[in-house]
């Protein structure tokens, strides 16, 4: 069985930029998160990382890691899940404490691991701790004790910074950090006898400023100590403080491997979770951090535009505005600072008050967000594509948005208003689809490192078939969750089990979990019980065989019976409709649903958001039309399509959904105005790509549809079809198909057989046997027509 952790990303909430010259920040984690999913390997196997998210798949025989090199003092005692261990306490935000760990002095100075070969070493660097300053007992429970002695180590450790480079020698630059890193925490926390896999799943946007580096060092710091037993695991949910201490202090030192000389802020709030504010100290000053209290879950839009950016580039430009207009600048930065101080005085308003008037506050909140934005704006790190978001938003009415990181591009976040709807959240998602941007709905403060159970029955191959990060999402909301029939509440019920014929040919292998729990649907169905532990039925056969459409229509039933919230289960759905987007059993279960709720608002969004890593998916375009159908929801939706379109031109679902929307509306026939815009659209689209078969089908389609003969298209096919002087030409097999038949309506068939025979040796030889029978039905035509 594998053992399952994440943590969360992290943004700037305030104080972007101003906080490089001195002043304050204020830096949130968000509910995007990165995974790690660690499983055990047969010894002598080897020691495996996987991080698909960066093409990143390398493995090391066990033997072959330099363990020679490991500090002989190397790992920690082991820690209870709720007792301090022999971990030091964190010190004050400010603290000069020296009692945690700092990288050794180095001759060079040089900031991270060299390449191999190199005798350059790392710089000083000090961690943070996350949490507060005290920790408490929380437990008694008893950990898998190591021998070794209890404190992190105090420095990257030359020779084996020296080894790890020799060894990763020749690695993809790209990779060297992440398996530098990797493999420095695994000597020190790993042991010869115990080889894994190390599979890392990351919902969070790379290479935007949210913190995804920190995420991996906590999840991968957090794996090897739960499973080299350094800490006990709890069975689900948050490690104990002592831990999360530990935790931060290793993922530090994964940091220091990655980045050089971080300044922890990033591995303390992925640790920890909630929020910090943070302020750059003097020079040869550390830092001061303070993590915030109580710190609120605030909903977060979080949008990202794709907009590439580099973040020095960004503080340079700041910093050299500042030194060219030091009088106007100045100001600027103490305003971003006098954002920031309120806002802190927002964050730690009593839990009391906050819940007495939670809409007076956020707007307030929301207030501050829209002026720290316009004093970045004024600085000149803002870009087109964040104001767009911010625009969008603005006119969609859901709450206050900003740049958040470097600006310049990368992502914008939006503090959601009190009462905003999903739907009003599907129908904004739409809209950032059609920019090319792309939404997620997080909440701010989320908590931090956590384990998802000490075991969990997701497989390998699940974690890492999830192609993209709703799928990842989806997997985790779809996990199958135990029913227990043994615990009294199922006694009143006598279970009916499948009566298969005994002498079928082959009986199908059904788990024992799946045959009793149908087995109890059955009586459930029978006495037609639409209860919340049928409810709970439904949803524990679904989780095993989610294509089985009678449990999807018995649930309908149920709901409808019981006077449930379907909102509710819209949500629930939606997961499994990420996850298994062409079941349509799925698709047909949120239409019997959005049927009786007579609310199709935020449908086309969620489709759109589907049919983006999906675009061809024939059940969601069906639901699709449905939708549109149903609700008349018919204005938009040609912009929708003309963005499909041009990302890919040869969408024939995309062309298909045109023709419906502009043919099949049941309100009105379409004008003869519409009808020349359609053919003038098709005809633009021939010269993108000749040979694609989507507009010349399109074309066909609209003059069967309008009765107009195809002669009138010979013009538009002519310089497509090779001509008999040889003069050549980019030729598509599918002009030349329609001008053949516009030759037999000119009953011009000695042109439409050669036409045919070109087609059948040169042109389109993979379907030469239909173009030898094309050509023989002309043969019949010419024959009936001698014959009048």
């Amino acid at each position: 069985m594998a053992l399952l952790v994440s943590a969360p990303a992290k943004c700037i909430l305030f104080g972007e930029h101003a906080v490089v010259h001195g002043t304050s920040a204020i830096a949130a984690s968000i509910s995007l998160r990165a995974y790690l999913l660690v499983a055990a390997r047969p010894p002598g196997s080897a020691v495996q990382l996987l991080v698909p998210d960066l093409g990143l798949n390398l493995a090391w025989p066990v033997d072959s890691l330099p363990w020679s090199q490991v500090p002989v003092a190397r790992g920690l005692a082991a820690v209870a899940a709720g007792s301090s261990g022999g971990a030091s306490k964190p010190t004050t935000a400010g603290s000069s404490s020296a009692s945690k760990p700092t990288l050794a002095a180095s001759s060079s100075g040089a900031s991270k691991p060299t390449t191999a070969g190199s005798t350059t070493t790392t710089t000083a660097c000090k961690p943070t701790t996350a949490g507060s300053t005290t920790t408490t007992a929380a437990s008694t429970t008893t950990a898998k004790a190591s021998t070794a002695p209890s404190a992190v180590p105090s420095a990257l450790h030359p020779p084996l910074v020296r080894a790890l480079e020799s060894l990763l020698a020749g690695t993809d630059p790209n990779h060297f950090s992440t398996a530098f890193a990797f493999l420095y925490l695994y000597l020190h926390l790993a042991s010869r006898s115990s080889p894994a896999a190390f599979l890392v799943r990351s919902t969070i946007p790379l290479g935007a400023g949210l913190g995804s580096s920190a995420a991996f060092s906590v999840c991968l710091a957090a794996a090897l100590l739960f499973a080299n037993g350094h800490i006990a695991r709890p069975c689900t949910g948050p490690p104990s403080p002592a831990a999360r201490i530990l935790i931060d202090e290793w993922a530090f030192l994964g940091e220091c491997c990655l980045h050089g000389n971080p300044s922890g802020i990033d591995n303390a709030i992925c640790t920890a979770g909630g929020a910090i504010l943070f302020k750059k100290g003097a020079s040869g000053e550390k830092p001061r951090k303070t993590f915030i209290p109580d710190f609120p879950s605030i909903p977060l839009i979080l949008t990202n535009t794709f907009q590439s950016r580099q973040t020095a580039k960004l503080v340079a430009k700041v910093a050299a505005l500042r030194d060219s207009h030091p009088s106007v600048v100045a100001p600027v930065f103490n305003a971003i600072d006098a954002t920031v101080t309120q806002a802190y005085q927002l964050l730690t308003t009593s839990q009391t008050d906050l819940t007495a008037d939670r809409t007076s506050w956020t707007a307030r909140l929301g207030q501050l967000i829209d002026i720290n934005h316009g004093l970045l704006v004024s600085l000149g790190v803002s870009h087109p594509k964040l104001e767009k978001v911010k625009e969008v938003a603005h006119k969609g009415n859901v709450g206050w948005t900003k740049l958040t990181g470097a600006g310049g591009g990368g992502c914008a976040i939006t503090v959601l208003r009190d009462g905003v709807t999903r739907e009003a959240l599907r129908v904004l998602e739409g809209k950032f689809l059609i920019e090319g941007f792309e939404m997620f709905e997080v909440v701010l403060g989320d908590k931090g490192v956590a384990v998802h159970g000490a075991y969990t029955p997701i497989t390998e191959a699940a974690f890492l078939g999830a192609k993209t990060h709703k799928d990842l999402l989806a997997l985790l909301s779809t996990e199958h969750k135990p029913l227990n029939f043994t615990d009294g509440s199922w006694d009143d019920i006598i279970p009916i089990p499948q009566e298969d014929d005994p002498h079928s040919i082959a009986e199908i292998a059904y788990t024992q979990e799946y045959k009793q729990g149908m087995s109890y649907l059955r009586a459930i169905m029978e006495k037609e019980e639409f209860s919340d532990r049928a409810l709970d039925l439904t949803e524990y056969i679904i989780a095993m065989n989610p294509a089985h459409y009678t449990v999807w229509a018995y649930r309908a039933n149920i709901l409808f019976a019981s006077n449930e919230d379907l909102r509710d289960e819209l949500k629930y759905i939606e997961p499994w409709a990420e996850r298994f987007s062409k079941n349509y059993q799925i698709w047909h279960h949120r239409q019997t649903i959005i049927k009786n709720l007579r609310d199709p608002s935020g449908e086309l969004g969620f489709t759109a958001t589907i049919l983006k890593k999906d675009p061809k998916n024939y059940h969601i375009w069906t639901y699709r039309q449905w939708v549109i159908q149903e609700f008349s929801l018919w204005e938009d939706e040609l912009e929708f399509i003309e963005k499909l379109l041009e990302e890919d031109v040869r969408n024939n679902s995309a062309w298909n959904h045109r023709f419906y929307t502009t043919f099949f509306r049941q309100d009105k026939l379409p004008e003869n105005a519409i009808i020349q815009r359609e053919i003038d659209y098709a005809k633009a689209s021939i010269p993108i790509a000749p040979q694609n078969p989507c507009p010349w089908n399109y074309l066909r389609g609209i003059f069967e549809k309008t009765g107009t003969p195809l002669t009138e298209l010979e013009s538009l096919c002519r310089p497509y079809v090779p001509e008999d002087n040889g003069q050549e030409c980019l030729v598509s097999p599918q002009a030349m198909d329609l001008y053949a038949d516009i030759c037999v309506i000119q009953k011009n068939i000695q042109k439409a057989q050669l036409i045919y025979d070109l087609l059948a040796r040169l042109y389109d030889p993979i379907r030469e046997n239909y173009w030898k029978y094309k050509k023989s039905q002309l043969t019949k035509v010419d024959s009936a027509a001698e014959a009048v």
